[in-house]
């Protein structure tokens, strides 16, 4: 147990998750000035929190090294969808450490896990067609094009599909979200040990 837990991480990932979400607690009225695309200024500012989501991912992408990998191409079809699901770690323990904050009544930052949740989701999908270590490139991806082309200066408000810049969590980023991590879960864990193989051969 204690090699699984090693070789997956999963100690790391549960501390990062924590580490995350208190960071953003304590961070998520500080912004940062990116480029805006969408018009209107040339500058727009966005949470420094999107920063603090993409971490978790980045950091899996880069700890499925080769060793990693090739244990997973080798792994019983039931322990490989166990290990496929180990990211959302990172989206367990940052709930659980928020849901502690909100009883000792401190306010807790849920956008956070809002942008955990789509950013794990859109990583493990990516993990089935690109290398492990290259994968965490989707999830950054997305949130670039959100803080160049997420503000509807127009309006005054952000993108529906653009949430992960927004400061306050809404109803159509927890139904994206929710729905991009189901696919993630499934595409990720149904992986035939072919294709594993296949993704190993890329990561070298």
């Amino acid at each position: 147990m204690r090699l699984w837990i090693k070789s997956n991480g999963a100690f790391q990932l549960l501390i990062t998750g924590v580490a995350v979400s208190l960071l953003a607690v304590f961070l998520k009225d500080i912004e940062i000035t990116l480029p805006s695309m969408s018009g209107g200024p040339l500058f727009s500012q966005v949470p420094l929190n999107i920063v603090l989501s993409l971490a978790p991912v980045i950091y899996f992408s880069r700890f499925r090294d080769e060793n990693s990998v090739l244990g997973s191409i080798v792994a019983s079809r039931e322990t490989f969808r166990i290990e496929a699901l180990t990211p959302l770690l990172v989206v367990f323990s940052g709930t659980a450490s928020l849901v502690v904050m909100s009883v000792i009544a401190v306010p807790a930052s849920w956008t956070v896990i809002q942008n955990l949740t789509l950013l794990s989701g859109i990583q493990m999908t990516a993990s089935t067609i690109l290398p492990p270590k290259n994968a965490s490139l989707a999830p950054a991806t997305w949130v670039l094009v959100a803080a160049l082309f997420g503000n509807d200066f127009q309006n005054g408000t952000i993108r529906w599909w653009a949430f992960v810049i927004d400061s306050e969590p809404s109803l159509e980023g927890w139904g994206l979200s929710v729905i991009v991590l189901a696919i993630g879960i499934i595409s990720s864990s149904s992986l035939s040990r072919a294709w594993r193989y296949r993704l190993f051969l890329r990561n070298k």
